[in-house]
């Protein structure tokens, strides 16, 4: 049984939402919150397994509300309750960077109540149940580290990191990315830094909306050029591409270029742009390739990470404690792929070393 605590200032919401919640089993109590300043005293007070979230509120707006919550705690699930409108977007999407796992749409502009209703609580049951600790991936077999987190025991086995050399190129950095991704993303090309030795291509599951501000946010915090792929682009070092909502991303050779491609091909794991789909495409430049799997609900990724290890590339991923969701992660874990784990500053760190080796090409 969970705790949730409902914050907007608006009377007819916060009754509308309070009774969503108490007509579902699995919530024990429900807390209401009219402003940022409440709701962030009253999670100090309550400590709910749960937060929803208004984005524009007196005293406190939504985004500050995440900020001040995030202090307190890392992990609980966060889910912003939006509007569909153009600054509704703005602010949702810096509500995400500042470490909201999720976010829903309010009714209006075309979304009914029903859905409405549907969305907030699949996304929050969801959220709820990827939040638990996970004892071990699943699918392995009993090892001698039985008991130890599956990535602390992938990352004993994981080899020193490599001393990076000047001078090396043709590598690629892949990023899987979903609930929770907008914060991770930022910290990741963070640690990636201003002179990467490899072009960042991203999948991030998000509407296109969304997603044009999201590239917009993290290209002003980052030293890196970071834009939405339009198809048709030669890419290289220093440069960030999102995969546009609606198509998928792949990378296809060209002669001695790397240069992206946008397909029409079906959803996979129910998701357009799918990880698995650019993953799968960047293992034909395996072993110059690095995939990197971030947080997120599912199992998008797992494949394609498996054809990237399979050739003779490095998949590593997020860590299980500072994932918002660690489905994701803890797919490619269960695959046995993974051969180190960090926060996303880490990985990004560890990407640039990783893209940093020489290595023999493979005869093709």
């Amino acid at each position: 049984m969970s705790k949730v605590l409902i914050a907007d200032d608006s009377s007819v919401v916060r009754s509308q939402l309070t009774k969503w919640f108490q007509a579902e089993p699995e919530f024990e109590a429900v807390f209401a919150a009219e402003d940022g300043e409440m709701a962030v005293a009253q999670f100090e007070r309550v400590r709910p397994d749960l937060v929803i979230l208004d984005v524009e509120m007196p005293k406190l707006t939504g985004i500050e509300a995440v900020e001040r919550i995030r202090r307190l705690d890392k992990r609980v699930p966060v889910v912003m309750f939006s509007t569909l409108t153009s600054a509704g977007s703005r602010q949702t999407v810096l509500a995400l960077l500042a470490g909201a796992s999720d976010y829903t749409v309010k009714p209006g502009g075309g979304v009914s109540l029903d859905q409405s209703r549907d969305s907030l609580m699949t996304k929050a049951k969801a959220l709820l149940r990827y939040s638990r600790p996970i004892a071990a991936p699943i699918g392995r077999k009993p090892s001698p580290h039985q008991g130890e987190s599956p990535q602390r025991r992938f990352r004993s086995q994981a080899p020193q990191a490599p001393v990076r050399r000047p001078g090396s190129s043709g590598w690629l950095i892949v990023v899987a990315s979903s609930t929770g991704g907008p914060a991770a993303l930022g910290e990741f090309l963070a640690g990636v830094g201003s002179n990467p030795p490899a072009p960042v291509l991203v999948v991030q599951h998000m509407p296109a909306m969304f997603l044009d501000i999201l590239a917009s946010r993290l290209d002003a915090k980052s030293p890196l050029d970071v834009r939405v792929a339009a198809g048709g682009e030669k890419i290289s070092s220093g440069g960030v591409w999102l995969a546009p909502a609606g198509s998928h991303l792949e990378v296809r050779r060209i002669g001695q270029v790397a240069e992206l491609a946008l397909t029409d091909a079906p959803p996979e794991n129910s998701c357009k742009p799918a990880a698995d789909v650019l993953f799968s495409s960047a293992a034909a430049f395996a072993p110059r390739v690095v995939g990197v799997v971030l947080t997120g609900m599912g199992m998008d990724g797992t494949r394609g990470a498996k054809a990237i290890s399979g050739s003779g590339g490095r998949i590593i991923a997020q860590s299980q404690e500072s994932s918002v969701v660690w489905g994701m992660p803890g797919s490619a874990a269960a695959a046995g792929v993974v051969e180190w784990f960090g926060s996303p500053a880490e990985l990004g760190q560890r990407a640039v070393d990783l893209a940093g080796q020489r290595v023999a090409l493979r005869s093709r």
